[in-house]
């Protein structure tokens, strides 16, 4: 894989004043690249994603994220599925 990109739109409901449940959709493209006895093919594929998450707040500002994914992409005539899940630390400013 060469590169992704997407747009995603979230909706979420607050459990707690400090936390966020949320499930979000969207659209995703990824550029795949593939290298063979000195021969290159470069290829583009479409998709949806769709996931879930939680967003737990941790101090001034900062914010612990956690969610899974699911990538569909279609890739000339074969579907490339892919499962991520993703954590990430967030600062608000």
């Amino acid at each position: 894989m060469t590169y992704s990109y997407g747009a995603s739109l979230m909706a979420g409901y607050t459990l707690a004043p400090a936390s966020l449940v949320y499930g979000k959709i969207g659209a995703i493209f990824t550029e795949f690249e593939a290298d063979a006895l000195g021969q290159t093919d470069t290829d583009t594929a479409s998709g949806i994603t769709f996931g879930t998450g939680s967003e737990v707040a941790i101090g001034r500002g900062f914010s612990l994220r956690g969610e899974v994914e699911n990538r569909f992409l279609e890739l000339d005539d074969t579907d490339v599925d892919s499962l991520g899940i993703d954590f990430a630390l967030i600062r608000r400013f």
